[in-house]
């Protein structure tokens, strides 16, 4: 079957960054990268990997108002979980052939680990919207409907207390 990095565990961090904080979503990386390691296979180079692609999707996720910047920082996550693969797997094992798994596509772990990057970045663009919402950011459709004027309690607001009102606004 498919190797067991193809699994976008960075989708929840890159949600929680774009709700929250990068901070927060970094913590989020590393407990999501031990639950999922310790349910699938708890292989060393396997947890470093999921923790590295979950902070580096966290960290270069710059643009959090772009929907678009999540799909390119779960690419360049992807990218870097392949290079610290490599660099780990050759560092316990003396080498790494990348000719070789490259040879067999669906068994590769590098094309698992940019794969898995960039599953995570579209699921987290496909899910952003009602992850929003459930988290309790207002859309601002729902924003521009609430700053409508002839809602009766904002008429009173401003005829009551206009200067309130005016920077309420704002």
């Amino acid at each position: 079957g498919l190797p067991a990095l193809w699994v976008p565990v960075a989708t929840v961090p890159l949600l929680v960054a774009t709700a929250f904080d990068r901070r927060t979503a970094s913590i989020v990386a590393v407990v999501m990268a031990f639950i999922v390691a310790s349910q699938l296979q708890f292989d060393l180079v396997f947890l470093c990997v999921l923790i590295a692609r979950g902070m580096a999707s966290t960290l270069l996720y710059l643009g959090r108002k772009a929907s678009r910047q999540v799909v390119g920082a779960g690419l360049l996550a992807g990218l870097s979980a392949a290079a610290i693969d490599i660099a780990i797997v050759t560092t316990f094992e003396g080498r790494f052939d990348v000719a070789a798994d490259l040879a067999s596509p669906l068994e590769s772990e590098l094309i698992a680990c940019v794969g898995g990057g960039i599953a995570a970045g579209f699921l987290a663009a496909a899910l952003r919207a009602p992850a929003e919402r459930l988290l309790g950011n207002v859309p601002r459709e729902r924003l521009l409907e609430l700053q409508d004027l002839s809602q009766p309690l904002l008429l009173r607001l401003a005829r009551e207390a206009p200067g309130t009102f005016e920077h309420s606004r704002s």
